[in-house]
């Protein structure tokens, strides 16, 4: 009976802990930013150890969570009833994760099929190991993008935004451009990433 208690008020707990926050985050500027600081502390450890519990490593967490955050400040103004805070941000979490899995495996078969036309008339690879240390394009991709993205930090949250299906406007909202300078931005950003992913092409090739 007292496990059942302590159960009961550790939920009542996290349910007035986001309905805080929430409050906080359809506040003013000040309040955003107060609201922002207090779900970082509280909600984005708590979503990050949900997504890893359901397979993804720690930096696609991250990713996810962080996207999912943009979502739920970008939307806040449609929660209309605050003691739902927190089922609703995280219908938008599980909403992001499906996103981020639906991408990842639509990116996978795309070098796949790349790797079929490349490999076509060529010799076949070694079976354990591929050029490059790399046992995979996919292996291959996941490194470059990594590299590209602790290089180039800003260029790779705009194409990220952009990838997870965010408009213009917003993306240019976020990182402080016009939606002119956006779209040229975006393509600039396109172009730098081309060479990092374009030698995982190559991988099978003789």
């Amino acid at each position: 009976m007292n496990h059942d208690k302590v159960i009961e008020g550790e939920s009542m707990s996290k349910l007035e802990t986001a309905t805080k926050i929430m409050e906080l985050i359809q506040g003013d500027d000040k309040q955003r930013q107060l609201g922002f600081d207090q779900f970082s502390q509280n909600l984005s450890k708590e979503f990050i150890r949900f997504l890893m519990n359901r397979g993804l490593n720690y930096e696609d967490a991250k990713d996810v969570c962080q996207i999912t955050t943009i979502k739920i400040f970008k939307k806040a103004e449609t929660l209309k009833e605050l003691r739902y805070a927190r089922t609703w941000m995280y219908q938008i979490l599980r909403r992001s994760l499906f996103d981020f899995e639906r991408k990842k495996q639509k990116y996978q078969k795309m070098f796949e099929e790349f790797d079929d036309e490349l490999n076509m008339n060529n010799k076949k690879v070694d079976e354990n190991k591929l050029d490059g240390d790399y046992y995979d394009q996919s292996d291959c991709v996941e490194e470059q993008m990594n590299k590209f993205s602790k290089e180039n930090p800003e260029r790779s949250q705009a194409l990220r935004l952009q990838m997870d299906g965010f408009d213009i406007k917003f993306i240019a909202d976020s990182i402080g451009r016009t939606p002119g300078a956006t779209k040229e931005y975006l393509n600039q950003c396109r172009k730098k990433v081309s060479p990092w992913v374009e030698k995982c092409l190559k991988i099978g090739s003789r």
